[in-house]
Formats: structure tokens, sequence, C-alpha cells
């Protein structure tokens, strides 16, 4: 549901603007309407705030010895930057050192004052890094070499040239490698310094962390002086004393807000409480649901939020959207695992308990319905000998084949029966008749569907609620289902537009009814990916067991159940995963396209965003 909001009129004096913003800011219950905003008037706080943001990347948490720091607290951030920015410089120094130190160690600690006198006498010393293959090749019989190193197929050859020879007999027809003109000894001397160092900086850097504190309380001061910056941006000039001021406020705390306005002698305040039609576009949203519904307020918030005027879907997509997850994913191992996992998370992060408290009862959805087909882990339970869990089985993948389709039409004529009251608080009684038709005409165009069928396709007698419909349409007469449909589009036709003339009216329903009923068609197959979801999660499932089986013939006792556990484990793990993503991301687009069109739902609602204190 949505809250119901008020407007607010604030005329204030002029030199009491401050004051009075900061005590609606204490206050936090008002969502000011904001003006243009000269963003490079707070230019400075916004790079403070950015500043603050990457210090808090390295800083995760505060220190257990926090302390005030003495002074401005930029030049904890500018020290900050600083400490990183150095040690950012180490790291590629480093880096550069231990490639040395790599390129060396084969070749040995030659120093390089002594290989300098040997190129000032006139020799000269070749270095090669080859295979032993390519060495076989190499003609080095009159050649002076000595291999340094041999590791692996690797072979580390120096050649020695002479300037009185002519030929240069020392260089090989292979490429040359250059060596750092330092010394192993050398190269890890620096190594060591740079890493005294490098601590050293860590450790000073580490040392502002025990202004972590500090430094948010400063983002909170900062974060409220842009806030409170943005607010005056809304003042608006009523006289050369007065200035006036626009907000919203949810009806149930306007006591509240009147108890702190009444008394400020300072200003004059109305509160508007029957806001026009023409407003509620302006109207931001403060969603009001129980707390089941409050768990799918991201899901809402991740599309877009409904206008003032029509209905919250949430309380109305959150049950579908559970069953959905279960359908897709539809393994109760996978859903006891996913039940317990969360569970635990519940009670250990009670910051992020709404998140874990949905993912309980997605699991929880899981697991029924994976009993219900019958899959645990991937196994098939219609093929155990477990009494009570082989009972517990009730659908097989022809009967969820079907079911996803009957649980589709029903959220869809469900969704057209909130469009007829959606549009019935919107546009007044006669608006909603004609979404009521098209639900009506659907009702009895799929009994009659169902009444054509021929007995060889009644059904199966095994799937009780199909059948139980199909008989239903069975024992429907032709002049009931007739007449159902022709209301139908007779309220179609003739109620699809309240505002245009009645001889234009039949035109447009014509129209209205084509698109219904192939946007109906292309809706209810989009939701046989319940169905597909949840066999291709339980397949890869089985395939999953029956490679790992494989593993358990190994001929060696031990390692047969080490390795079938390892794989069954990674390959579940995937599985799981996997199918998590499909099963949450195909019930978000069945209920954000499927569902929020046949609803109606225009949205394009703001959010209520409060002017008040940075925690």
């Amino acid at each position: 549901m949505i809250e119901t909001m008020n407007k607010l009129y604030l005329v204030i004096r002029n030199h009491n603007v401050s004051e009075v913003l900061s005590n609606l800011q204490n206050l936090g219950v008002v969502h000011i309407e904001q003006g243009e905003v000269d963003h490079a008037l707070i230019q400075n706080d916004v790079h403070f705030i950015r500043e603050v943001q990457a210090y808090n990347r390295h800083f995760k948490a505060p220190t257990p010895d926090q302390l005030i720091y003495q002074g401005d607290i930029k030049e904890v951030l500018s020290k900050h930057f600083v400490y990183r920015d150095q040690i950012e410089e180490l790291n590629q120094e480093e880096a550069k050192l231990l490639r040395f130190e790599a390129q060396l160690v084969p070749w040995g600690n030659a120093n390089p004052d002594d290989l300098l006198k040997l190129e000032e006498s006139g020799i000269t010393l070749n270095y090669y890094i080859t295979t032993l293959k390519k060495l076989d090749a190499l003609n080095l019989d009159n050649i002076p070499h000595e291999i340094i190193n041999h590791t692996g197929d690797k072979v580390y050859l120096v050649t020695v040239n002479r300037n009185l020879d002519p030929d240069h007999i020392g260089d090989l027809p292979i490429e040359k490698t250059i060596l750092p003109n330092m010394s192993l000894l050398e190269v890890r001397k620096k190594i060591a310094e740079l890493h005294a160092v490098k601590n050293d900086l860590i450790a000073k850097n580490n040392s502002l962390g025990k202004y972590y504190n500090h430094v948010q309380a400063a983002l909170n001061q900062y974060l409220d002086k842009i806030d409170f910056f943005k607010a005056k941006s809304g003042l608006t000039d009523y006289h050369e004393s007065f200035s006036t001021l626009i907000g919203w406020i949810p009806e149930k705390l306007s006591i509240i807000l009147e108890n702190e306005l009444i008394r400020d002698e300072n200003l004059v305040y109305i509160i508007e409480k029957n806001i026009p039609k023409e407003e509620f576009s302006k109207v931001p949203i403060l969603l009001k649901n129980n707390k089941f519904n409050q768990l799918f307020e991201p899901i809402t918030k991740l599309f877009m939020l409904p206008a003032y005027a029509e209905l919250d879907l949430t309380p109305f997509f959150a049950p579908f959207f559970v069953m959905f997850f279960g359908m897709c994913l539809g393994d109760s191992g996978y859903g006891l695992f996913m039940s317990l996992l969360f569970s635990i998370g519940f009670f250990k992060f009670k910051k992020l308990r709404p998140i874990f408290a949905l993912g309980i009862f997605l699991g929880l959805s899981t697991t029924f319905w994976g009993i219900l087909t019958g899959t645990f882990v991937g196994i098939n339970l219609f093929e155990t000998k477990l009494p009570v869990m082989s009972d517990m089985a009730m659908f097989t993948s022809e009967h969820m084949f079907y079911l996803a389709l009957m649980i589709g039409l029903f959220q869809i004529l469900f969704g057209t029966i909130v469009q007829a009251i959606n549009k019935w608080f919107q546009e007044g009684i006669l608006a909603s008749l004609s979404p009521l038709g098209f639900f009506i005409f659907f009702i009895f165009l799929v009994l009659w569907y169902l009444k054509t069928q021929t007995p060889e396709n009644a059904g199966d007698p095994t799937f009780k609620i199909g059948y139980a419909l199909i008989k239903l349409a069975k024992n429907s007469s032709s002049g009931t289902i007739g007449m159902g449909m022709s209301l139908g589009l007779f309220l179609v036709f003739f109620f699809n537009d309240v505002n245009a003339k009645v001889y234009i009216r039949p035109l447009k329903g014509v129209w209205a009814l084509y698109n219904a009923l192939t946007g109906f068609l292309g809706d209810l197959l989009s939701y046989i990916r319940l169905f597909a979801l949840g066999i291709s999660s339980g397949i890869l499932g089985f395939v999953i067991n029956s490679i790992g089986s494989e593993f358990l013939n190994i001929p060696i006792p031990v390692l047969n159940y080490v390795i079938f556990i390892v794989f069954v484990t990674v390959g579940h793990t995937a599985n799981l995963g996997l199918a998590s993503l499909g099963s949450f991301v195909h019930p978000l687009r069945l209920t954000f396209v499927e569902f929020y069109k046949n609803a109606g739902f225009a949205g394009g609602g703001r959010t209520y965003t409060p002017f008040k204190k940075a925690k």
C-alpha cells in the first residue's frame, strides 16, 4: 500500500530561514520540494565526500582505539592518500625488482663490476635461454661457452666474444637475453629495503584508522550541509522579508510536525490534507506494507515506484514471486540447504535480516515444490522406495507443464481484476468496466476451449486439478458460456474509453480486443518458463549424480569416495548457484512484464526522501 501524504506550505521570515530549516532537519519527517541546485557551489563538499568514500573502502570498520583528531579532519584524508600513493609506487617498484630477481636466479650471483672489467679488457659475455632440442642443433664445438643452469627443458647458456675476433663466433643464431645491470644480491637487498619502507608506510596509514569515527562524523556533517543547501534551493521569494517553502509529509506524522511548527512565531504554515488529483504526480511515494510484504519492497523499487493514485502492487505479486522461485528451482534438497544457510545469516547478521528472511521464504518454497515434484538433490523421489517420500511426490513433469500454464492464467486474470480496481479508484466505476469485461471474457473463453476438447484429450485423471477444471467446463452449458463471453465483449466494446463518443467506442473496443487476445496468448505461454527451469535444474542435478556415481567404480577404496564427494559437492554448488540466479531473474520478468502489464501498472512515483540529519 501507499502512505497517505499531506502537503505542507511554509511562509518563513528571511532572517529565520536557517533556523527553521535546521529545526525541520532535526525533525526529519518533511520531504522538501527542491529547486535548481548550482552544483559548483557544493563542488568542494562533494569532493570531500568522495574522499571519505575512498577512505572507507580502505578502513571498512572502526578500530578499537578510536580518537578525535586534533586539527582539520581533512589532514587525515590527505595523509591517507599520500601514504596510499607512496605505497602504490613502492608496490610497482617491488614488482619490477621481483621480475629482476626471477631473471637473475637461474644465472646465479654475478658482480656487474667484474663483468664491466671484462668488457673493458675486450671480452663480452652473451646470455641465451634455449631448450635442449635447440641446443643439440647448435654447433658449439669451436665456440667458448658454458652452460650455467638447466631447469626442466630450459638451458641457460653463456658464450664469449673477444674484440680481437672479427667473426664474433660467440653470437648464436637465437635471441639474446638481456639481464638487469644488478647482481642478485643487490636486487634482494633492495627488495628488503623496500619492504621495510613499505611496511613503515602501511603502519602509518593503518594508524589513521583510529580516526574512523571522527571521519564518519565529519562525513555526516558534510552530507547534512549539502542537504541543507538543496533544501534552501526550494525557497521561493514571497516578499522582500518572507520566503515560501513547499514540502510533503506522511499523514500519520503530520501531528508531530504541527506540534513543532505551532511553537515557532517566525513562520506561517498550512497542511493540506485533500490533495487535488492534478498534483498526484508531484507527491512522493512512501510504501506501507506488513512485515512479509516489506521484504519485497526492494524488488518493487528495483523496477519503479507506483504513482500516488494507483495501487502498490507489492502485496499482490509477493506470494506469486515466492511460488515462482520455488517452481523454477524445484529441488527440496536445495531448498533445505538455502533455508538453513539463510537462517544462520538471519541470526548472525542483524542488519541484513530482511534479505535473509526473504531467502528463508524462497528456500521453503523451493523445498515445498521440490517435494511436490519429487526431486531431492537430483534424486527422483518417484523412483525411491521410501514410502513416505514417494507418496508426497504428487506432480510429474507433464503435470508441472499444465500447472505452470494454469498458474499463469490465474495471475493474468488476477492482474486484470487489479487493473479494474485501479481504474475504479482513479477514474470511477465506469472506467473499471472494460478490464472487468476482459476478465469475464477470458474466463468464459477458457471454459469454451476446455469444453470443445475431444474425449481423447479430456485430461489426465491423475492430474486432479486439471481434470476437475475440464469436468467443470464439460458440465457448463454452451448458452451460459456464450452469454458470459457476450457480456464481457459488451463491457469491452462500450466502456473501453468512457470519454469517447458512444459510436466510436466499439471501434476502439475491436482494436483493444485484438491487442488483448494476441497479448493474452503470449503472456500465457511465457509462464512455461516455470516448468522449463524446474525441469532443467532437476536434470542437471541428476546428471551430476550420474557422473559422480561413476567415480565410485574406481578400484581404490577411500579415493573413490573422496573424488565422488568433491565432484558432487562442486557440481551441485554450481548448479544451485546458476539455478538460483535463473529462479530469481525469470520471476522478476513475469512480475514486471506479464503481471504489471495486465494490472495496468503506470508507475513513475518519486521516492519519499525526508530532509533529515545523516546518521
